[in-house]
């Protein structure tokens, strides 16, 4: 990069691009490459969470646990906070699921401003201004900006790239709902900019709708590749007939794929609202500079409804539930009203056992679970059952929804593609104008709620009602399985790494190629082969002005102060937590069998007991990182005393330390030492394993099967092919077995003619001096010798003689056979 950095003049061409995928309950980041950014726990994906508490702010997967032990300070949802700022307050406390969020929200005070939450947090506060304490209110771009800044951290964490460079030279792209309004896209777009997402001095992130998104890793991970001259040419007809059930069949609907692009019905039922689009996956032909149409993939049409998703399934279970739970209850003399009542705790119980039933329900057809704690103050199990048809019954309006959201997605593909091929520019749609839906290629579900069955059943009849087909089946026999959890995220990486190319195409540079050593150190820049694109990202829709310079730096500084305070609070308890580790690991150390008299049991437990009290101390709770870490040094130089060469010295239990330590080096050269001799025993086996004319012997030897001449000879080739691919690598020993193996195989024929014995005969010769050589390559030329005595008495002189004359040219003996000469 640096050899070619003049034909990249901005920084934009070292960028790196991630997608970000929002969801209501959790948020997936990917790269560009493909590589799910993990959480710092190590999960696939990190709760869409940021709870507050105290002085402190805990963001993402950590959160998780807040949301059932601190649920007034726990702030979820945060797409649909976001989306308030189109509809209202009133638009989002509509939604069914609001009713059990426990935090307080109200509107914001300026028009168009959006929804504010209030919790308890103290904020930190600029030099020399009185310290803010209990209640404090964060607008939903803030809060929204403190997950993202998290996301942000994580991929920088993963980033080939140094922190420092992978902060500026990133470009991120966020996947968005199609339902998603212009006001609620800015305030997305703010929250990213106060998170820092962008490059500096370039355009910041980017949206990306969840239709396109999905295309893009269609594309990507299954483009569809054919010659122009392999287009047939009946595409219509082939159409046609798929579509009436006949003889076409599969076939018809390949050839339509190769002439017309392939094309998938993608649903997406996620946690707060389902999208289906109808995605066209276009040919590459490999002779050109690309896809036909300077582009790899086609939205035909797309449809969204933000009333859904899978929580709204599980509210209509919840009512059902409690409504049994009450019953239940009643029967045993309980009639408080209530009972599961949303957004108290025993409402939340009553929500998580929904969310196992819905789950359950997917893999049987009843299921019972139990759910504690219903009513305040009465800590009795409340088992509960349900069956799918009851679930059936209750979501009847939800399964319509969804079904008519594919037909309507599926009609409008349709129409797309009639007028399409009715225009001069339709050309490449031929073939579609029958039954769009007979010719899909797959349908691809995402979200949980495409995991339910009676959901996948109104999708199934809806593609079928649609195809016109008489038997009722999906492309395939089944859904497809070509897009996970992440896939959102990941299209999204893939729209921001096109729109950054864009940008620094515009800029009037390029995006770097991967360059190998000897292009990096060439004077002129490599020559990169045309390769298909990915299609640029559309222009977004025109959006509203949003928050303005001033309000957005002040959000940015709000930011970096409340993580430079996050960042202290996590150095100070790491600092009192290694002082906790300290005063535990220090209380064993008198109960050492071996050494603990050297310890001194009362001064050491009267330290240790001083120290402990402090740690649950008010003192300990008040204390700065400073007076942490100077407790912390005192502490160790107490009990450990200075750290020297062997180890510690002085100290209450320096002694011990030492003597500890001392042990450790010692066990560690005894195993070392060990180690080496185990290795050499090894060796000494193996070298006398092989010239043992007695005892147990090899596999080899011990077969006593009456094998034929065929089958003997394969296993005497194969040793001997064996051997020689060892000796080339230098492995003489196992080498030299496998000759040995060789020549056991050999002495085993029986029957032979005198062909057949001339044969074995050389075998032999070839195997013993290659067996021969390798003690020579072993420097144990006693060993070898002894090969060379089986060499000439049973075998021959004239036999040695032609196979070192004619054979191997390379070696030579003595004409005392003392040694072998290489």
């Amino acid at each position: 990069r640096k050899a070619h950095s003049r034909y990249y003049p901005t920084e934009l061409a070292v960028m790196e691009a991630f997608g970000i995928d929002l969801g209501s309950g959790s948020a997936f980041q990917v790269s560009s490459s493909g590589d799910i950014i993990r959480n710092e726990l190590g999960g696939h994906s990190s709760g869409s969470l940021v709870a507050f508490s105290g002085l402190e702010r805990v963001i993402g997967e950590a959160a998780v646990g807040q949301a059932s032990t601190n649920p007034k300070n726990t702030v979820s949802q945060l797409l649909l906070l976001l989306a308030a700022a189109d509809g209202g307050v009133e638009s989002f406390e509509k939604r069914p699921s609001a009713r059990h969020l426990a935090f307080k929200r109200s509107a914001a005070a300026e028009s168009g401003g959006g929804l504010i939450v209030e919790v308890d947090y103290t904020s930190p506060q600029a030099p020399g201004a009185p310290e803010s304490t209990g209640k404090r209110g964060f607008k939903a771009e803030a809060v929204a900006a403190m997950l993202l800044a998290k996301l942000r951290t994580l991929a920088e964490a993963s980033s080939s790239a140094s922190s420092s460079s992978a902060g500026s030279c990133a470009k991120f792209g966020l996947a968005v709902p199609p339902w998603l309004g212009t006001n609620a896209r800015r305030a997305l777009l703010d929250a990213a900019a106060v998170a820092g997402l962008g490059p500096k001095g370039a355009k910041g992130a980017v949206l990306v709708d969840g239709p396109e998104a999905l295309a893009r890793v269609l594309a990507k991970k299954h483009p569809l590749v054919h010659s122009a001259a392999e287009a047939p040419p009946a595409a219509e007809e082939s159409a046609e007939e798929s579509a009436e059930g006949g003889a076409g069949g599969e076939g018809a609907a390949a050839e339509v794929a190769v002439a017309t692009g392939r094309v998938h019905l993608v649903v997406d039922v996620g946690a707060t609202h389902a999208t289906v689009s109808v995605v066209r996956v276009l040919p590459v032909n490999p002779s050109s500079e690309g896809p036909e149409g300077g582009k790899a993939f086609e939205v035909l049409a797309s449809g969204s409804d933000p009333n859904l998703g899978v929580a709204a399934l599980d509210e209509l279970l919840f009512d059902l539930m409690r409504n049994k739970a009450k019953a239940k209850l009643q029967s045993q003399g309980v009639s408080d009203g209530s009972v599961g009542e949303p957004g108290t705790k025993g409402g939340q119980r009553l929500l998580r056992a929904v969310e196992r039933a819905r789950k359950l329900l997917s893999t049987m057809t009843t299921c019972e679970v139990a759910v504690e704690g219903l009513v305040p103050g009465d800590d009795r199990d409340v088992k509960l059952e349900v069956s799918r048809p009851e679930l059936e019954k209750s979501a009847e309006h939800f399964l319509a929804g969804v079904h008519d959201l594919v037909a309507r997605s599926l009609k409008e593909a349709q129409e797309s593609a009639q007028e399409a091929q009715a225009s001069a520019a339709g050309a490449n749609v031929a073939g579609f104008s029958a039954s769009l839906a007979a010719s899909l290629a797959s349908v691809e579900t995402l979200g949980g709620g495409t995991r339910v069955p009676c959901v996948q059943e109104a999708i199934a009849k809806a593609v079928h009602e649609a195809s016109g087909r008489k038997e009722a089946a999906l492309p395939g026999g089944a859904f497809g399985m070509k897009l996970d959890s992440a896939a959102l995220a990941f299209g999204a990486a893939l729209a921001a790494a096109a729109a950054a190319e864009a940008e620094a195409a515009a800029a009037g540079g390029v995006p770097p190629p991967t360059l190998d050593a000897e292009a990096a150190e060439s004077p002129e820049p490599p020559v990169v082969p045309p390769q298909a694109p990915e299609a640029p990202a559309p222009e977004a829709p025109a959006l509203p002005p949003g928050l303005g310079a001033a309000a957005l730096e002040a959000l940015r500084s709000q930011e970096v102060a409340m993580a430079s305070q996050d960042a202290a609070l996590a150095a100070r308890a790491a600092v009192l937590n290694e002082l906790e580790a300290l005063v535990l690991g220090a209380r064993g150390y008198a109960d050492h069998p071996k050494h603990g008299q050297l310890v001194p049991r009362a001064q050491l437990d009267e330290v240790l007991n001083g120290a402990e009290e402090w740690l649950w101390s008010d003192a300990a709770a008040e204390a700065t990182l400073e007076d942490a870490a100077q407790k912390l040094h005192e502490l160790k130089r107490v009990v450990q005393g200075e750290l020297g060469e062997q180890g510690s010295e002085g100290g209450l239990a320096g002694a011990y330390l030492a003597a500890v330590a001392a042990d450790a080096r010692a066990l560690e050269a005894e195993m070392e030492l060990a180690a080496k001799q185990a290795e050499a025993e090894r060796f000494a086996e193996d070298a006398e394993g092989l010239t043992a004319a007695d005892g147990e012997g090899s596999r080899a030897e011990k077969d006593t099967r009456r094998l034929s001449k065929p089958e003997r000879m394969k296993k005497v080739q194969q040793h001997r092919a064996a051997g020689t691919e060892l000796f080339k690598g230098k492995n003489f020993v196992h080498a030299a077995k496998h000759y040995k193996d060789g020549l056991a195989h050999c002495s085993k024929f029986f029957d032979l003619g005198p062909e057949d014995e001339a044969e074995v005969k050389a075998l032999k010769v070839a195997l013993l001096l290659n067996l021969a050589t390798c003690w020579v390559k072993m420097e144990n030329m006693d060993q070898a010798s002894r090969v060379r005595s089986h060499t000439t008495a049973p075998l021959g002189a004239e036999a040695v003689l032609d196979h070192l004359l004619f054979s191997s040219p390379f070696l030579s003996f003595s004409t005392s056979f003392n040694h072998v000469v290489y």
